[in-house]
């Protein structure tokens, strides 16, 4: 197919003239201008590492620090039976049929004291129950003030200088190794740091949009019923959402093997193509995610058994990058790799 091959083209190029195929690993703050000059303007990933060491954040934040200034706070969680909220999942409906469908999390309220004591007990919770908190939305101001001294409350300033304003939001991700975040793309540029635990992000770059055999699946949202179990059911209205399938090959209960993810989603294993750019962030580590790109991340606890982070989002520019993923959007579409970008909501 020729507009397969023009797109398998492209991917190859882009790693071999700029992107290579590893994320680059670099000691100490970058300035500002080296910043915005070899990683913001050429929506280019890459890790920083000895630049937030002067944080309370990476020094104090143990789980008994965080309980003792946060644990009356009352916060918001999102639950799910299997770890992967705002992703496609098989889910079993209230009629007893099954539906491959866009699942987005239930949400509670409790304290963070009540929340780090059901992170422990739900291990061991039948059927099983995986909470995270990761509401985003500007989570760590707007419920925990109290921790804004901890950390650089705009984002490590040479970010700040780059992006000429303040992030949009500043949020805080607590959770274990039960939690994986599905492909998906960000409107924003990211600066994620990693505080407790290690976060595992697998990327693809905007033009390599193609390969996440992008599908158009009804929305659902996890519910509890009066018993208290969790289940799936169809939003009404009806919506529907295009998002990526796509899972890692891995040992966990539920995830394929390697030969089956290889069968069901070809191109994003193709042999013939780049291989999926993967990078460790571990505590006191800073990665840039550039807007646009899509990303999945796993993540491994610490021997507190949990992992933690806060992230910043800055506003994107709507430029050329941005045109350019639309053109791939449309050729993909029109090469029946992927729904047209005017059905659903492609939003990450």
């Amino acid at each position: 197919m020729a507009m397969l091959g023009a797109l398998k083209r492209l991917s190859w190029e882009l790693h071999e003239l700029d992107l290579g195929h590893e994320v680059e690993r670099i000691q100490g703050p970058p300035t500002p201008a080296n910043f915005l000059r070899e990683y913001v303007s050429a929506n280019k990933p890459c890790i920083f590492t000895g630049c937030v060491e002067s944080w309370h954040a990476t020094n104090k934040w143990s789980r008994d620090y965080l309980l003792d200034k946060c644990g009356d706070t009352a916060v918001t969680i999102d639950v799910t039976s299997n770890g992967r909220g705002d992703a496609v999942t098989i889910a079993e409906m209230e009629d007893g049929n099954t539906l491959e469908c866009f699942a987005q999390p239930w949400q509670e309220k409790m304290s963070f004291g009540e929340f780090v004591s059901y992170l422990e007990s739900s291990r061991e919770s039948t059927p099983p129950i995986v909470p995270y908190l990761q509401k985003q939305n500007n989570n760590l101001l707007e419920e925990f003030p109290q921790l804004r001294g901890d950390i650089e409350d705009a984002g490590p300033h040479w970010a700040m200088e780059a992006f000429g304003a303040p992030p949009d939001a500043v949020n805080l991700w607590v959770g274990d190794e039960r939690s994986v975040t599905s492909f998906h793309k960000d409107h924003y540029e990211n600066i994620y740091v990693v505080i407790a635990g290690t976060k595992t992000f697998t990327l693809l770059p905007p033009s390599s949009v193609y390969r996440l055999h992008l599908g158009t699946y009804p929305a659902a949202s996890y519910t509890r019923v009066p018993k208290g179990d969790l289940v799936v059911q169809l939003e009404e209205p009806p919506r529907t959402v295009v998002w990526s399938p796509v899972e890692l090959p891995s040992s966990e209960p539920g995830s394929p093997s390697a030969a089956t993810a290889a069968n069901r989603w070809p191109l994003f294993f193709a042999e013939d193509l780049p291989g999926p750019m993967r990078c460790e962030v571990r505590a006191g580590e800073v990665l840039y995610l550039p807007s646009l790109w899509h990303h999945h991340v796993t993540q491994t606890a610490n021997d507190e058994g949990w992992v933690v982070a806060v992230n910043f989002w800055y506003d994107m520019k709507f430029d050329a990058k941005y045109a350019y993923l639309k053109l791939v959007e449309d050729l993909a579409a029109q090469a029946g790799l992927g729904p047209s970008t005017m059905q659903g909501c492609s939003d990450g």
